[in-house]
Formats: structure tokens, C-alpha cells, sequence
């Protein structure tokens, strides 16, 4: 009977790791990136996509220079356009918008697309990130959905007219009232998503410290509907190697979840200061090579 218990037992444990095996391996999930300012993974080869922030404005030689050099470590760029407010146009950020449709940016658009089309090599366009957010943070936020949809199809039908190839990426916070910000099927090839686990707000403002699923699920469910490739364009953890493990090893388990979702973007760098609140730390999202290795490791699966 002992003999007979213990095979048993061997059996379900064989079955539940083929069934996990599977079900891994058929998640569309393969792609991990990278925003790496400090050039830490720089050499990593596992890494295959890269998040890189230009402003719309900035000169067009540094742009051109910014996604080659991401190019050249085999990497699919994603170009995350701030389309932040010139001096010369209307003084209230929050008419940003409106005039960026009434063509008062189109010299601004029309030099950006012509740089980026004289580039040989992919190119993800993710232009205006983060538009639903509450606060203050970014000119193009937290205004009319209209206007918003309105001017990123104005950004988007002038870079088709330079270049066929590029490919854009439509990337609210993943908040309520996303669903009103979509420009619609034809402008958008990936949805980013931007998730941040950061135990000291979310112990302050939730009473909790969230799991992966606890944050991403209702980020998956406002745009599941789309029917789109999702990467997470922007993901960080706080903590130290130890904790940061622990989190990572709950995402990879529970990826089997989300099948729209493609990739992730790890945000390895430190925030901008007081953007989370008042009495509330600069977070830290940097990460070992410890750490991010369960992300790794999904990454590989289906190749």
C-alpha cells in the first residue's frame, strides 16, 4: 500500500509539472526588454526589445542615434515619443492637445518621421504614453479623449507618410477610463502597459502590498476587449534582491494568464523624484541579475 501511495503521489506530481510545462510553453509570451540607462545589460542577449524616451523636439541627429544604438545589439526599439509642450505654442498645457490638431506641431512631427524613416531596422512607435493619468505629470494626460485620439492619429498618419514600417504602440497606464483614450484598430499594433509594484505607496494608499495578478488583472481586462498584442512597456519592483525574486517568480506563474500578453519592459533605472506623492520616497526599480532571472527565463521558452 505504501509502494502503491508513493507512485501515486509521483504521478500527480509528474502530471502537474507536465500540465505547467505546457501551459508555459504555449503562452505567446517571448519577448523581454529592457530600459537600461545605465547600460547594466547592455551585453545581455536574452534582452530583445528596448524602451528608449525621446522628446518629439530634440534634435534629430540624437534621436536617429538613440534607436541605432539599440538597433545595434539586436533589439527591437521601442521609441516612447514625449510630445512635450514648445514655448512657442499656447501657454496652458492643457490646450497641448488641440494644438497639436490645429497643425501648430506639424513642423515638430513632420522632422521626427523624417528622421526616424531614414532608419533601416524596426521600430515600435509609442507616442504619448500614459494618457489617462489623473495628475499632472505629463501635458497630454488626464485631458478630453477626443482630443487625445486626435492627436495621436495626427502624429501617426504623418510618420505613414514618410515610412511603412513602423509599428505603434498605443500605451495608457492601464487605469480606469482607458478604454475612452483608443484611437481604434488601424493606429495600433501593440498595447503597452505601464506596472509598478512599490511596497510603501501601496501600503499607504491600498493597505497592501500587491501581487503581480492583484495589479495586472484589472490593467489586462480594460484592454483585453482590443484583441491586440500586449507588452507591459513599462514594469518595476522595489525592494531588495530577495523580495524582488519572490515577485518575479509569482509574474512567471502566472503569465499563462494573460494570453495576449507578448513581452515585458523592465524599467531598470531609479524614478523622477516626488512624482508619487507627498511623504513618499523616490522608488527604486533598478534589479540584479539575480532577480530579473525568472523573467528571463520565460523569455526563452518558446524559442
Amino acid at each position: 500500500m505504501k509502494i502503491l501511495a508513493t507512485v501515486t503521489t509521483l504521478i500527480i506530481i509528474l502530471l502537474c509539472l507536465a500540465f505547467y510545462s505546457f501551459s508555459m510553453k504555449n503562452t505567446t509570451f517571448t519577448s523581454v526588454g529592457i530600459y537600461d540607462p545605465g547600460f547594466e545589460y547592455a551585453q545581455n542577449t536574452k534582452i530583445t526589445l528596448e524602451n528608449v524616451y525621446v522628446s518629439w523636439d530634440d534634435d534629430p541627429k540624437k534621436i536617429k542615434q538613440t534607436v541605432e544604438d539599440v538597433l545595434a545589439k539586436n533589439r527591437t526599439p521601442i521609441l516612447t515619443i514625449e510630445p512635450w509642450q514648445e514655448l512657442r505654442a499656447t501657454p496652458a498645457a492643457k490646450k497641448l492637445l488641440l494644438d497639436i490638431s490645429f497643425a501648430k506641431y506639424d513642423k515638430t512631427i513632420e522632422a521626427a518621421c523624417t528622421t526616424l524613416a531614414e532608419i533601416n531596422g524596426e521600430i515600435i512607435l509609442r507616442w504619448g504614453h500614459e494618457m489617462e493619468l489623473k495628475n499632472d505629470r505629463y501635458p497630454w494626460s488626464n485631458g478630453d479623449q477626443t482630443e487625445y485620439k486626435n492627436a495621436y492619429k495626427r502624429f501617426a498618419d504623418a510618420c505613414r507618410t514618410k515610412a511603412t514600417t513602423f509599428k505603434f504602440m498605443w500605451s495608457p497606464a492601464g487605469d480606469d477610463g482607458t478604454e475612452k483614450y483608443y484611437p481604434g484598430d488601424s493606429y495600433v499594433d501593440y498595447i503597452g502597459l505601464s506596472l509598478y509594484s512599490f511596497e510603501e505607496w501601496e501600503i499607504k494608499n491600498i493597505g497592501y502590498h500587491r501581487s503581480f495578478d492583484q495589479i495586472m488583472e484589472g490593467k489586462y481586462n480594460h484592454v483585453k476587449t482590443f484583441n491586440k498584442p500586449i507588452i507591459i512597456a513599462e514594469m518595476g519592483v522595489t525592494g531588495d534582491d530577495d523580495s524582488q525574486k519572490k515577485w518575479m517568480n509569482a509574474f512567471a506563474s502566472s503569465v499563462s494568464k494573460y494570453p495576449l500578453l507578448t513581452g515585458v519592459v523592465y524599467f531598470n533605472s531609479k524614478d523622477v523624484e516626488g512624482v508619487w506623492g507627498k511623504d513618499i520616497s523616490t522608488p527604486n526599480w533598478n534589479i540584479s541579475e539575480k532577480a530579473i532571472k525568472p523573467l528571463l527565463d520565460i523569455s526563452n521558452l518558446n524559442k
